[in-house]
């Protein structure tokens, strides 16, 4: 199979030989040769395609005229267009022939160009047929005695074609060197895609060795390749992307994968990188760590429906359909996890030739042992005539007969039983492959069932996921409901008493003197300005409560960070009290002058601000029950820090134990009792952070403090 990474590399690279050079004369023979006599010979009259328009029973007549006329050029030309068109339909044992032909013909005229390129073609055609030894021959004359035709790439060539039948040979070190040969010389004639491609294809070959190391360094060669063009590098990164995948490495596999992308964009590539995130989400939900499951299954699915979208969308184009089915067909075989006796499995030609091999040994031995039988049947004849001359001559003549008959009559049971025990066993042999097939297809069958069990799993456990984050957040409504209604008492009790006496002062105005009537008006605006104050004061905690229940819709705005903190912490505060109304906290605000606003989903970041604080509440609330004296205080600051916003919020609580600290962001871990708390609020407030591209860390001492730190970027792309 290895061999066939070949069949695209030849003859693309001896057009590219066929060209000529830049600032050649074209007067010269070897330039006529290459625009005349050589691209005919080897691509005939259409060089686009490299295939001849004409039929191989026209060449054969064009052959033998040539050689009854004996023109060497014609004889040339004619064999050299027959050996293309067999080794085009990949009958290379028709084509050597012809290019023999060619060679010879070439040979008397003293072409060392055209014989250099026959040899070429020889040697591929004895490397398809698996014919190692004898493309070595020609290829090492092309390798050697061209080196220093720097025009032609003729010798790099040969090196590498050279270099892959030693591989094939098992002498990988000369296989190696003739390879690092081509490859140098391709890059000294600046021919950089030729020996970016070599490299590609010596790369791939070493991965179905499972030798990473050196398919590593080719592709290494590659990478720094910088003048190779796009196509090459983004091969190379597709095939260290397949080394990982092929190790199990899933992530760096992901990134060789987007590497391979940003150079040249290719569908079989979006559709490795998908099957790696499907790799890693079940890697991940084997080992419980469903959040990094859940991000590469969505990574997944948008793979999948991007695929989807562009092949619903393309052209049907049959030369890039057939090129892309090529290249799946590479791609398969490098994952591909095949025994190495399978690996250097020969050709077809020359798994043909092993058999009648093996049929005339077995028939040969076969003769040598009846021979054998033969020889001894007779000695034993001969010692039962001598004793029949003993003993009686009509006696050893009946015995000789009984015995004869005895043993025609052995060879016949002994034929029935082999027929007999060959029968049994061929029987056998089909019962077994027969119970395998069925054992595999009831296994796949169970394999799929159970796949598609879990994946249901999976989704059912997303859901309760989803359903359990939304009843927290309804509960926590609920509590803050609570404590806003007894919040926004207070002020309507000012409102509803102003009111009144404002009503009352009226009264008084209309019947006052008019000594009287300023002083009165004038505690009339102070009445109404209370009045205004406490409503004001009621519709914004109103205000906080319908943002903080809204669904957010991740749109992201310019916000005023601190004052959006001191409208929460008013928030969180009263929805506390309301639950513990004998609690009474401090508060310290230290706020620079010069924080810019930054770009945030208000109702996200409310969430975030309200669960830290309420979470400080209460770990005062804990530490005064104890009644050592101590006065909660909840200190909270902005502040500019370069391109970010830092909020920290600091309370004098019971602290975080030190061997739980790195837990406190785990989904549904929590401190609290049981039924007080879902463990989710910190969880999602990480993710929240996180998700604005910011951070959020904790610092704590127990029985002292707690310091939540969040920093958000200033500006940031929403999302």
């Amino acid at each position: 199979m290895r061999r066939l990474f070949l069949t695209g590399l030849l003859f693309p690279l001896i057009l590219a030989c066929a060209r000529p050079a830049a600032g050649e004369s074209p007067d010269t023979t070897y330039t006529q040769l290459r625009e005349s006599r050589l691209i005919e010979r080897i691509f005939g009259d259409d060089a686009a395609t490299g295939m001849s328009r004409t039929g191989p029973r026209r060449l054969e007549a064009d052959l033998r005229a040539a050689e009854r006329d004996g023109d060497k050029v014609r004889i040339a030309i004619a064999g050299n267009r027959l050996g293309l068109y067999h080794a085009n339909r990949n009958a290379f044992g028709l084509a050597i022939p012809y290019f023999e032909k060619c060679l010879a013909a070439q040979h008397f005229m003293g072409d060392t160009a055209g014989m250099a390129v026959a040899a070429l073609e020889l040697g591929y055609a004895h490397y398809r047929l698996a014919q190692f030894d004898k493309a070595l021959q020609y290829l090492y004359s092309v390798a050697e005695s061209h080196a220093a035709d720097q025009a032609a790439l003729l010798a790099p060539l040969a090196q590498g074609l050279a270099g892959f039948a030693y591989l094939h040979k098992g002498d990988t070190a000369r296989g190696e060197q003739y390879l690092e040969k081509a490859v140098t010389s391709f890059a000294g004639q600046r021919a950089h895609g030729l020996a970016a491609r070599l490299c590609n294809k010596a790369a791939e070959y070493f991965i179905l060795l499972d030798d990473y190391t050196r398919a590593g360094h080719f592709l290494d060669k590659v990478a720094a390749m910088v003048a190779a063009g796009a196509v090459h590098q983004a091969r190379a990164a597709r095939n260290k992307g397949i080394i990982d995948f092929r190790q199990d490495a899933f992530e760096r596999a992901v990134a060789h994968f987007n590497a391979s992308l940003d150079a040249a964009d290719n569908l079989l590539v979006r559709k490795l990188k998908k099957e790696a995130f499907l790799k890693m989400a079940a890697v991940y939900g084997y080992q419980d760590r469903f959040d990094r499951a859940d991000s590469c299954h969505a990574e997944y699915r948008k793979l999948k429906k991007a695929i989807a979208v562009i092949e619903d969308g393309r052209m049907a184009d049959a030369s890039l359909l057939a090129a892309e089915e090529a290249e799946k067909q590479t791609i398969i075989g490098l994952l591909s996890r095949e025994p190495v006796v399978t690996r250097h499995m020969p050709s077809q030609q020359g798994l043909e030739f092993s058999r009648r091999l093996t049929a005339e040994e077995i028939e040969r031995l076969s003769k040598e042992k009846a021979l054998e039988q033969l020889n001894l049947t007779t000695i034993e004849k001969k010692e039962r005539e001598r004793e029949v001359a003993l003993l009686s001559r009509e006696k050893a003549l009946q015995d000789l007969a009984l015995s004869e008959n005895q043993l025609e009559l052995s060879r016949k049971t002994a034929l029935t039983n082999a027929l007999i025990g060959g029968s049994l066993v061929f029987v056998l042999a089909i019962f077994f492959l027969y119970s395998r097939y069925r054992y595999k297809k009831k296994a796949n069958f169970e394999l799929n069932k159970t796949n598609s069990e879990l994946k249901e799993a999976m989704e059912k456990l997303k859901a309760a996921q989803e359903q359990l984050v939304y009843s927290r957040k309804m509960a926590s409504l609920g509590e803050l409901a609570a404590g806003i209604a007894h919040e926004i008492k207070n002020p309507l009790n000012f409102v509803n008493n102003f009111a009144t006496f404002s009503t009352e002062l009226l009264d008084e105005i209309r019947n006052a003197p008019p000594a009287e009537r300023e002083a009165l008006e004038d505690e009339l605006k102070v009445n109404l300005a209370k009045v205004t104050e406490h409503g004001q004061r009621a519709d914004g905690i109103v205000r906080n409560m319908q943002m903080l229940s809204r669904k957010s819709s991740g749109q992201k705005q310019p916000a005023d960070v601190g004052r959006l903190l001191a409208g929460d912490i008013e928030l969180a505060y009263s929805g506390f009290r309301a639950g513990h109304s004998a609690f009474e906290c401090r508060f310290e605000k230290k706020a620079d002058s010069d924080v810019p606003e930054a770009m945030v989903s208000v109702q996200d970041i409310s969430r975030v601000f309200i669960n830290v604080v309420s979470n400080g509440l209460y770990a005062m609330y804990l530490r005064a029950k104890a009644g050592d004296g101590h006065v909660p205080t909840l200190v909270s600051g902005v502040s500019a820090e370069g391109d970010h916003v830092v909020v920290r919020i600091r309370d004098n609580g019971t602290g975080i134990p030190e061997k739980i600290r790195d837990r406190i962001f785990d989904p549904f871990f929590t401190t609290r009792p049981a039924g007080t708390g879902a463990g989710l609020g910190l969880s999602i407030s990480y993710d929240i952070v996180k998700a604005h591209g910011g951070e959020m860390k904790v610092d704590s001492v127990e029985n002292e403090f707690t310091e939540v730190v969040i920093t958000l970027p200033v500006d940031q792309p929403a999302y």
